[in-house]
This record gives C-alpha cells, structure tokens and sequence, in this order.
C-alpha cells in the first residue's frame, strides 16, 4: 500500500507578521496613563529652577505624566521629574508621591515588555525550522481551551534552522606565466600577476540535527494522518512526556509548534537566558 503523500509549503513571514501577531496576542500592556493635558497647565515659563539648581530658560511645557514633564528650552529639550520641581509647581501639575512611584514602575515595566518582545521576535526568525519527514502517528488531545487538537509524532528527513546566510570564500589560484592563458583572468592584461584570487558567494542554511521522533502540534489546515509526507515550518517549545513502551515508564522528546504566533508569545513568555 502506497503512503499518501501531501505537501504543505509555508511561506517565509517577516519580522513585521511577527510583530503584528504579537499584537493581536495583547502581549504588551496597554500604555501607560498621563495626567490631564499639559494645555490645562501653564505652558511657559521665562525660567525653571529644580530643586537639584539646575537652571533652564524660555521653557515650554510639551507633556505632563504623574511621574514628570516634558520640556523645550533655549538649550534644548528636557525630561524634569515632579519630585525635582518647585513645591509651588508640583501643586500646578498635581504630584502625588505614589501615583509618581507607581507611574515610573510601569514605564520600566513596559520598557522591559518591550525588550523581551523585540527578543522574542529576533528568536521567531533565528529558531525557525524548515522541515519535511513523514508522519508517525496522530493523537486527539484537548488544550487549554477544550478545543481538540491534533498533535502527532513526526519523522524528520531533513531541517533548516533560520534564514539564509551569505558565505563566502576567497582562493588564491597559480596559473602558469604565459600572459596567454592567464588572460582568462585578466582579458587583455599586460604584465599581470601569476596568480589570482577568486572569491565565491554562496547562500546557505545551517543544517540542523533532530532525533528520529519529535512531536508537533498546532498544524495549520487539515488535519495530518498517519504515513502522509510533510513540509513546514516549525518553532521549538520544549520537552514533552508520553507513555512509554512498558507500562509505568515514560519518555521526552522534542516540542515543536506549527503556528508562528505561538511561538511568538512562547518566546515572550519564556525568554532566553542570557
């Protein structure tokens, strides 16, 4: 009986689909919240003095926070903490100790977000596995939402780790000194060299080694049955345990997920050590 054979080629997605799936998935928080505008405040003053004596001239007010504001002056631009103004100016733009400390909290907070999101998208490109194999056998599992997913034991027969690479390589070539045949270096040459250096680019991707069995879920599409031949992309997640062949005994084998998007927020969640 012949096995039925079904190719599913996945294209290659950027780093903005990436980007736009983590999004969707409402990784980051939303922004964090600013006090009234700074249009309800005074805009301008001739000078500014901090507590800290620093002095600015000619200041505009450009943005009000709980935590600070957001000035122009003769010299620039300028971020002020609350707490470095005026008692008389932190009444004007309402400081209050907590929400200012609780306001820097969540600024560093999103600034980490936002760090651990560009890390995770860098790692949606770099660990992404272009393979094909055959499939093993299927298993009907619920996941966390109690839909019924497919995932299934896979054979892989080749893999590719990240985008292409350039490489390239440079030979140094002895040719004979007759100028007649090293013109086919140099068409036309006078008085060329006895040797030339060729240089040789070539696109490649690294190969990437995976046990006989590893174990894919989140397949896009149709369902895969046993025995069909297989290509896509996949993204590794981790270990997995299943029963083994005595009874009482179990074994690990490689996670890997079909869908981009998980692995996207996979890679949020569980950053890379550093």
């Amino acid at each position: 009986m012949l096995a039925s054979k079904r190719l599913y080629p996945l294209p290659f997605r950027s780093a903005l689909r990436a980007l736009a799936l983590l999004a969707v998935a409402q990784i980051i928080s939303s922004p964090a919240q600013t006090t009234p505008a700074a249009a309800e405040h005074p805009q301008s003053f001739e000078s500014l003095v901090t507590t800290t004596g620093k002095e600015y001239q000619n200041v505009t007010v450009k943005d009000v926070s709980p935590s600070e504001i957001k000035i122009t002056h003769d010299a620039g631009v300028a971020t002020i903490p609350l707490a470095q103004l005026p008692p008389d100016l932190q009444e004007t733009f309402n400081y209050n100790p907590d929400q200012a400390a609780a306001h820097t909290q969540q600024r560093l907070q999103a600034n980490s977000d936002a760090a651990r999101r560009e890390a995770a998208l860098l790692r949606v490109q770099k660990e992404a596995i272009d393979v094909d194999g055959k499939v093993i056998s299927t298993t009907s599992t619920p996941d966390n939402q109690g839909n019924t997913t497919t995932p299934f034991l896979f054979k892989p027969r080749s893999a590719l780790r990240g985008p292409s690479q350039v490489k390239t390589t440079r030979t140094k070539t002895t040719v004979p000194g007759d100028a007649r045949n090293i013109r086919r270096f140099y068409p036309g040459g006078k008085d060329v060299p006895r040797s030339a250096t060729i240089t040789t680019r070539v696109t490649v991707r690294d190969e990437v080694e995976l046990p006989d069995e590893i174990y894919i879920e989140d397949f896009p599409g149709t369902s895969p049955a046993e025995d069909d031949e297989l290509e896509m992309k996949i993204w590794p997640i981790g270990d997995v345990s299943l029963p083994g062949t005595e009874p009482g005994q179990t074994r690990t084998l490689p996670r890997f997920t079909a869908d981009e998007k998980k692995a996207a927020l996979h890679y949020f969640n569980n950053p890379a050590p550093n």
